[in-house]
């Protein structure tokens, strides 16, 4: 399957559509291994993983984001949180376990690098996460996506805000409605989801609004 082919059905939202298609293929092609994996080596799915999860040291230099905030690791999901999946920094700093962000308010961006609509709302998150930094935790999530083509797709946007990621979609498990990217969730500081945006976001002010409203955080310029 051609990454032209993948790209399109991304883009049209049929992740279902794909996972099929990948699965009807797996029959009648060879399964791609690992870099540096022997032709006789069988592949598994935490070496496919690790493929696609794979980032080059110089991109994630040039892509300069900030460090995968903290996590518990053993903190247990809350009821309306967050899942307890455990994901890759993309850049520097250590593996997040989503269900352990606890202590502040957080911002979580599901996005990725074949989304048109994310790269459009792009430089409104990164603004919000500039305001709001020392107050609220920012945190995207690269859905369904892979290393390499996020961290290009964050230089060129100017991204500096942490991402984990997701290359198999885990997190449409807890949310059924994430058909596609891009989605916004708004996370108190102790777990629970307190609001989901679904689709794009139109401006910087849309989302301080929505951090002022879910999180009751204190924004210049927003609420009273």
């Amino acid at each position: 399957m051609t990454t032209a082919v993948l790209g399109w059905l991304r883009s049209l939202g049929l992740a279902g559509a794909l996972l099929g298609l990948v699965g009807l293929l797996a029959g009648c092609a060879a399964t791609p291994l690992a870099p540096g994996q022997p032709a006789s080596t069988p592949v598994t799915k935490a070496s496919l993983d690790a493929t696609l999860t794979a980032t080059s040291p110089g991109l994630v230099t040039r892509a300069d984001l900030a460090a995968c905030p903290p996590s518990s690791h053993a903190a247990r999901p809350v009821a309306g949180g967050l899942p307890a999946i455990t994901l890759t920094c993309l850049g520097a700093g250590p593996a997040v376990t989503l269900s352990g962000l606890r202590g502040r308010p957080a911002v979580i961006n599901v996005w990725a690098s074949w989304c048109p609509p994310c790269r459009a709302e792009a430089p409104y998150v990164q603004a919000a996460y500039q305001q709001l930094r020392s107050s609220v935790t920012f945190l995207g999530i690269t859905f369904e996506d892979q290393g390499d083509p996020a961290l290009r797709a964050a230089t060129s946007l100017g991204l500096h805000f942490p991402s984990v990621q997701d290359p198999e979609g885990e997190v449409r498990a807890a949310f059924p409605r994430i058909l596609g990217p891009p989605v916004t969730l708004f996370v108190a500081a102790d777990g629970h989801v307190t609001g989901v945006q679904y689709g794009q976001l139109t401006s910087t002010g849309q989302l301080l609004s929505e951090v002022h409203r879910y999180l009751g955080v204190s924004v210049a310029g927003v609420g009273g």
